[in-house]
């Protein structure tokens, strides 16, 4: 991508901030794009200005503070990206950590479970929502979230407030995926107490829906349910093409608390040998209708599994960035350095150069690659 299309797409975040603000806004997405680092001594040493290093680390540190700039950047991100939103594009949620074991200055770190090295993590919860239109690879990110149960005015509420957000400024459109294999009751009800919000989420075992009057737990139903239609999934691993048999069916349920909604639970399964998944089913509660048909069911499918490649590229693409080096002491400018790493986050989506990181899973063949049955 040229710069000027670069310094073109800081101007549209930066519309409604100030000449100082937007410069700012500039100096940081375009320093965090070619340092690949969110630190701002990283930053500024890439930025090379005629003034001594410290005073450039110095004035990025000060203009962070403006919690103003953060949130109207991410407005504007928000607005941009939701722009190409359409019936057919998957927002997906990911969540995960930002870990700062280590640190001692820093405002709000919560713990994040004990791993049993080394001192406790602590650290923040992310969520971020990522669009992708259905049938393809390609996605771009539209906001990213942090929240600590230590901070004031924050914590587990701040997902259900995102998608609200991201509701209004795609109109009502698009349909919202969580494959996250640890799933929140309470996103759930969230989404199911908005009629016209369109959903597919992952589900344990133990979730409780009623089929035909009765409540079932999650895999009481799976027991229950039958699965005749089936696909092929292609896995590449080590240069050699694996055809993974998958076989799926559906039940028509309902939430003990919203029992006027019609939801439909898809089971999924697989023939497996060893570890394609951690597990050999996936339990997919949806709004989307379903039927007897093939194709209906497929599709739904098809859309759900393909979003494990666009999760490893989104991943691979973070990575690149190291954001557990992130250093900022207060908690809300690490909310405004976050709403501008995922403006850098989605320009670097644009430029698909960026994002190869090779074949790995499809519904058709790789070409030229050797071809065996999972078996």
């Amino acid at each position: 991508m040229r710069r000027d299309d670069l310094s073109l797409f800081c101007e549209t975040i930066s519309q409604g901030l100030g000449k100082v603000a937007a410069r700012f806004v500039r100096d940081m997405v375009s320093g965090i794009h070619s340092s690949r680092s969110v630190r701002l001594m990283d930053i500024a040493r890439i930025l090379d200005e005629n003034i001594p290093l410290h005073a450039t680390h110095k004035r990025l540190s000060r203009n962070l503070a403006n919690t103003e700039t953060g949130r109207r950047v991410a407005e504007n991100l928000m607005q941009v990206a939701c722009a190409r939103v359409n019936d057919n594009t998957r927002l997906l949620l990911q969540f995960f950590d930002l870990e700062k074991r280590y640190a001692e200055k820093m405002e709000f770190l919560s713990p994040l479970g004990d791993d049993g090295e080394g001192p406790p993590k602590r650290g923040y919860r992310l969520c971020e929502v990522i669009a992708s239109d259905a049938g393809s690879t390609a996605f771009h990110p539209i906001a990213l979230r942090p929240w600590s149960a230590r901070a004031p005015n924050s914590g587990a509420g701040e997902v259900p407030a995102l998608i609200r957000e991201v509701r209004r400024a795609t109109g009502g459109k698009g349909l919202i995926v969580n494959r996250s294999p640890v799933p929140d009751p309470a996103l759930l009800l969230e989404l199911a107490q908005d009629p016209d919000c369109r959903f597919v989420l992952n589900q344990h075992d133990d979730v409780e829906l009623i089929y035909r009057r009765h409540q079932y737990t999650g895999s009481e139903l799976a027991e229950r349910c039958s699965t005749p239609y089936a696909t092929t999934m292609y896995k590449l691993w080590d240069d050699t093409d694996y055809a993974v048999f998958c076989h799926f069916g559906y039940l028509p349920v309902r939430l003990p608390d919203y029992p006027d909604r019609p939801l439909f639970l898809v089971v999924v399964r697989f023939d497996l040998q060893h570890g394609t998944y951690q597990t050999p089913r996936f339990l997919l509660l949806t709004s989307e209708p379903m039927r007897r048909n093939r194709l209906v069911l497929s599709q739904l499918v098809e859309a759900f599994l393909s979003l494990e490649q666009i999760e490893r590229t989104n991943s691979a693409l973070k990575s690149q960035y190291r954001l557990s080096t992130v250093q900022v002491q207060k908690f809300d400018r690490l909310k405004t350095l976050l709403a501008l790493f995922e403006c850098a986050c989605h320009w670097a989506a644009l430029d698909s150069t960026a994002l190869r990181t090779g074949p790995d899973f499809a519904f058709t063949p790789h070409p030229d690659r050797e071809l065996q049955p999972y078996f």
